[in-house]
């Protein structure tokens, strides 16, 4: 009887255990799959928001060979009518007026002899300065390189559009992102001073972080360190 007694207690025993991890799991399992679906969607909006935030950029040095041209020279260059321009002094980093028309750009140099300047269609477009073109042998173009660059002015920009519910909506459509989740994102510079962050309302209590070190190009065309972190709920 009493080994009877036992047996049935081990059954008992175990039954009673199993029934507890078929409990705890019918709990955690729902959580578990949230958890998982904001970490993919985390992992899905750094991508695209990357993505929307990056351009080219195309940087070209010109050394002027004739220190006797004029200080507003006009040379044929880089061919791209959506590109806009910020030229430097190389050697000073002096930034000098500029204007890029589709394949000629205009400088105001300011007595440099080497000049750095910066294509892409993120910058702010400015006035021509309807400086007298230079001849060829004048000047010579030294390195030229196309590289994709995170640019602070579409971050800020993109915070701007989202402000509004409807683009917000627009933006959550285009993404493919459930009408049950939402996002937002914090960009700061590399010393932490929060350059630009997103509206956030109604937000529950479980945020899911993700936080990414970039590089982003400022309004100068200066590349500088940064920190874009993103968020859902």
């Amino acid at each position: 009887m009493n080994r009877k007694a036992s047996h049935v207690g081990v059954v008992l025993s175990f039954v009673i255990f199993v029934t507890f991890i078929i409990f705890l799991y019918s709990v955690t399992a729902p959580v578990t799959r949230v958890e998982r679906g904001k970490q993919d969607l985390l992992e899905f909006l750094k991508i695209e928001l990357i993505n929307e935030f990056s351009a080219d950029m195309t940087t070209e040095t010109i050394l002027i060979q004739d220190d006797s041209v004029d200080n507003c020279i006009k040379i044929d260059t880089e061919d791209g009518s959506n590109l806009v321009t910020i030229a430097k002094d190389e050697e000073t980093g002096e930034i000098l007026e500029s204007y890029f028309d589709g394949n000629k750009v205009e400088v105001e140099r300011n007595g440099a002899t080497e000049l750095k300047i910066y294509y892409s269609e993120r910058f702010t477009n400015g006035g021509s300065l309807g400086c007298e073109a230079i001849n060829e042998d004048a000047y010579e173009f030294g390195l030229v390189r196309t590289l994709e660059y995170i640019f602070n002015n579409s971050i800020v920009n993109f915070s701007q559009y989202i402000s509004t519910s409807e683009n917000y909506e627009a933006i959550k459509e285009k993404f493919n992102i459930p009408a049950s989740d939402n996002f937002g994102f914090v960009f700061e510079d590399g010393d932490r001073n929060v350059i630009v962050q997103t509206q956030e309302k109604e937000v529950p209590t479980d945020i899911y972080v993700e936080e990414v070190p970039i590089q982003y190009v400022d309004n100068e065309a200066n590349i500088k360190p940064g920190f874009l972190k993103i968020k859902v709920w």
